[in-house]
Parts: structure tokens; C-alpha cells; sequence
């Protein structure tokens, strides 16, 4: 009866070990993302990324995002600034252990060619391990889908939630609706068109002056009418093609890193409390 006391209180202490959850929590610092060109539209990129990797990062429960007034302090005490915050190890070590960070996140703005992209340093505080995360995109006129995209991957690498996603298609253009437009409006101007003619027609068979200036008052009017939505059908046409010429052009956001997606590495990039396995206390 004693031995059976004593193995039932063991079980009950492995208990909580087994129900040890299998990650822990990763504490995120986002310093900043320096314009390395020379447009200033992308300064609005540089000050606004950070807080949209706060939204994306912000909706996983494994990841707690450090407040950047208290980044700002930390800098300031080290004579540094967010916007030059260059990766350094030894560092990124110091930086990390006075904000209590695990992860320190920070990147550049730049261009390659024609192409726009932004390079998100992500170091790991414990190691001094940089990994690399990018997004590209063939202009300036996607910033949220880049940030969102940039997003979803640095929260995969990080916890192993949601799906790495390598490319996302960008809107089209809209030239199913401009060839329905023209389509429309050729279909009106026509039938206007009949309509004009069949006033001239009773204009013609008139037989007296009120019936001259009514009918021909008629055609003239929707004679303009028609000559308006032909003008509307050759413009939605003109659209139509030019939608087309761009969609044929349009290229896709893409993303890369400098190690292929794998779940098996974003565990080992991140270690941190019990992953499995039992805990016997005495």
C-alpha cells in the first residue's frame, strides 16, 4: 500500500510535464527599416513597417512584441538610434538582454533593378544567428500586400504558424469590366442611333411645321446622345487594351529567405523552455 502511495504521487507529478506546452512564448523587438534610396515615398515605407509587422506578429499568441518607447530608451542609453541599428552579434546580445528580447528584428528599404524590396534581418539574441527574410515587388504601389506578406513569413520562421508563402498574385487590372463597359455603351449608342433615324424618318413625312421642329428637334438630340456613348464605347475599348497590355506585364509579389521554408529549422532557430518530454520533481 506505501509503495502504490508513493507511485501514484510520481505520476501525479509528471503530470504537468506532460502538459508542458510544446513552444514558449518568444519576446520580439522591432527596431526599424532604413531607406536605402533615394525616393522619399519610401520613407512613409520606413516609418510605417514597423507597425505593420506589429499587427501581423501581434496576432500570434506565441510571440510578445516589445513596446518601442522602451527599444528607443535602450538605444538612447547606447548612444544608437532605431533608424541605424546595424547587425552586430555581440550587439544585438547587449540590446537583447536589456529589453528582454529573444528576437531582434530590424531590415532595409532598397531597390534591385526596377524592383522594390525590403530585407528583414531577423537575429537571434542567444546565438547572434542572423536569418534573412525578403519581399519584392515590381513598383512602388504595393506597400500593405509587401508588409503583410513580409509579416506571415517572419511569423512562420518564428512559431511554425500558418503556411510560407513564396509569391502572391497582384490585382489585375480590370478589363473584363471595361470590354462590358464598351459593350454597354455600343449597344446604347446603336440603339439610340435607330431611334434618331426613325425620327428623321417622321420628320421627313411631316405635314406640318409643328410636327418639322418636333421631329427633327428628336433627332438632332438623340443623334448627340449616340455620338456621346460611341465616344464612351471607344474609350472603355481604349481601357480595355490598356488593361490587358499591363496585366500581361504584371509580375507577382515574391518572397525568399536564405534557407529554404522548413519547419524543422524554425524549431531549431528558436529554443526556448520545454518542447516535450516529462519533468520529475522531488
Amino acid at each position: 500500500m506505501f509503495v502504490s502511495k508513493k507511485i501514484l504521487a510520481f505520476l501525479i507529478l509528471l503530470i504537468p510535464g506532460f502538459m508542458a506546452p510544446l513552444t514558449a512564448q518568444i519576446h520580439v523587438a522591432i527596431t526599424s527599416f532604413e531607406n536605402q534610396t533615394d525616393e522619399i515615398l519610401l520613407d512613409g515605407w520606413q516609418r510605417n513597417l514597423p507597425d505593420y509587422l506589429s499587427v501581423e506578429l501581434g496576432a500570434s499568441q506565441n510571440l510578445i512584441l516589445l513596446e518601442r518607447n522602451r527599444l528607443k530608451e535602450i538605444f538612447a542609453e547606447m548612444h544608437l538610434a532605431l533608424s541605424g541599428f546595424v547587425q552586430n552579434p555581440t550587439l544585438a546580445e547587449k540590446i537583447g538582454k536589456l529589453a528582454g528580447a529573444d528576437v531582434i528584428l530590424s531590415g532595409v528599404i532598397t531597390k534591385v533593378g526596377q524592383n522594390y524590396v525590403i530585407l528583414a534581418h531577423i537575429t537571434r539574441v542567444k546565438t547572434g544567428e542572423v536569418m534573412v527574410e525578403k519581399v519584392e515587388a515590381p513598383d512602388n504601389k504595393h506597400f500593405a500586400q509587401m508588409a503583410h506578406l513580409l509579416g506571415n513569413n517572419i511569423r512562420f520562421r518564428l512559431t511554425g504558424e500558418g503556411k510560407y508563402q513564396q509569391k502572391v498574385s497582384l490585382k489585375r487590372y480590370p478589363t473584363a469590366y471595361f470590354l462590358l463597359g464598351a459593350l454597354v455603351s455600343g449597344m446604347t449608342a446603336g440603339l439610340l442611333e435607330k431611334n434618331a433615324q426613325n425620327a428623321y424618318d417622321d420628320y421627313h413625312a411631316a405635314t406640318s411645321l409643328k410636327d418639322f421642329d418636333r421631329y427633327y428637334d428628336k433627332a438632332n438630340r438623340l443623334n448627340r446622345l449616340s455620338d456621346a456613348f460611341w465616344g464612351l464605347a471607344g474609350i472603355s475599348l481604349v481601357g480595355a487594351t490598356v488593361s490587358w497590355l499591363k496585366n500581361m506585364k504584371q509580375k507577382d509579389l515574391k518572397a525568399g529567405s536564405e534557407k529554404g521554408p522548413s519547419i524543422n529549422y524554425q524549431w531549431d532557430f528558436y529554443e526556448r523552455g520545454a518542447r516535450f518530454g516529462f519533468t520529475i520533481r522531488f
